[in-house]
């Protein structure tokens, strides 16, 4: 019986991780079986519609659990566990001769439905595989406002050893495989395999699933299109200096300004929005997709994100204004971006980029970025292949 892989995937950032592995996966002719439990419009994502194209293809959807995983009712609680138990999970998993289970990152007994799904996998001796929704970039442990509060009241970091359960959890990076063992996991439960997200091969790939921007449209007097990526406000930003630097911004001549909310939901709001939004050469909550966006720009301005790898390997300038943040990032003093410690400082980067006057970032120090975050210390390496192979291998090796 040919192996079934099932993704269990609930939200854009899952399907954005784990789409150049599902690609993989079906180019090497194995079954993929997405479940998706929320209400996540998942059958519009472009990655998904692509992958419909593949006969050895298949989305599911279970509307009745989204509805009721929406309510905080206790009725509503004991009927979703009444209704999605364990031996429904039991009878899914046989029903579609499933491989090997793959979750994004989470504590295993945690999510509801899936959980079922773990716990039936055990039973089962069906591998439970956990891999990347996103990618640390930061290299303090307290970024955000509830982990530095957390660790200030009980002076502790998360546990995180409930998640050696899983029979394998990938990480991209050493420096994020260190963390996770400080706190917790097993070493020989978790590995570091580099990011399928950031990976070259997929980025072309994924360019071409997606269309251009066009909402701000360059004319003769352009000299430079930025891009601003929203952080986490939460995650230790003087978000007032960041919307500030923002109308700074807008305020330039030759300068066109889209701004992107984070992926998971931060943007620009309120009087802000609005006085963003009177600026003719701004577009304040741009909708298009992130790689979308940086090919059309000429420079990214980041600096609480992992999409920044993307502009770097696609050869965009890039400013990091880490004054914006007290977090520390794989960015910082790289190299492969340009610092910046003041709003002042970000203006002369792009008024020496309105010149003609500001190049590429020196190639050795984008390389090196590139080797530890998105290779993970590996050369001649293609992540997305490695993680279907080790993947096949696991379930091979389950069989025997």
């Amino acid at each position: 019986m040919p192996t079934t892989f099932l993704f269990v995937l609930n939200n854009f950032n899952d399907v954005d991780h784990m789409a150049p592995l599902m690609l993989r996966l079906l180019e090497k002719k194995t079954n993929i079986f997405v479940l998706c439990a929320s209400d996540y419009d998942i059958s519009s994502d472009p990655r998904i519609c692509h992958f419909q194209q593949f006969h050895n293809f298949q989305l599911s959807r279970i509307p009745l659990l989204a509805k009721l995983q929406k309510s905080r009712s206790i009725i509503t609680k004991v009927v979703r566990e009444f209704l999605f138990n364990l031996i429904f999970a039991s009878f899914w998993l046989r029903r579609h001769h499933i491989s090997a289970c793959v979750f994004t990152w989470c504590t295993p007994r945690h999510k509801g439905f899936q959980t079922k799904l773990f716990l039936a996998a055990q039973r089962f001796k069906i591998p439970n595989v956990c891999l990347p929704h996103g990618q640390n970039i930061f290299l303090n442990l307290d970024v955000n406002h509830q982990l530095r509060s957390n660790y200030t009241l009980t002076g502790h970091w998360p546990d995180f050893s409930p998640r050696n359960e899983y029979d394998l959890y990938i990480v991209q990076t050493k420096h994020h495989r260190d963390t996770h063992i400080a706190w917790g996991m097993d070493p020989k439960k978790i590995e570091a395999w580099g990011s399928m997200r950031f990976t070259p091969s997929w980025i072309d790939h994924h360019s071409g699933l997606l269309g251009p921007y066009s909402k701000l449209v360059a004319s003769q007097e352009t000299k430079v299109k930025v891009v601003f990526f929203v952080p986490h406000w939460h995650y230790n930003v003087d978000s007032e200096d960041t919307i500030k630097l923002m109308k700074t911004i807008a305020k330039l001549d030759h300068v066109l300004l889209a701004i992107k909310g984070h992926t998971r939901g931060d943007a620009v709001e309120g009087s802000d929005y609005s006085d963003l939004n009177n600026f003719k050469n701004v577009d304040p909550d741009a909708k298009a997709a992130s790689p979308s966006l940086i090919a059309w720009a000429d420079l990214v301005i980041n600096f609480g994100s992992s999409i920044a790898l993307e502009a770097i390997v696609t050869n965009k300038c890039v400013i990091n204004p880490a004054f914006l943040h007290t977090n520390r990032t794989v960015f910082d003093k790289s190299g492969a971006v340009y610092d910046a410690s003041s709003i002042s400082d970000v203006v002369e980067l792009i008024e020496k980029a309105c010149l003609g006057e500001l190049a590429l970032s020196n190639f050795e120090d984008r390389q090196n970025l590139l080797c530890t975050e998105v290779f993970s210390g590996r050369q001649f390496y293609d992540p997305p292949t490695h993680y279907a192979d080790a993947l096949i291998a696991l379930c091979n090796n389950k069989d025997n």
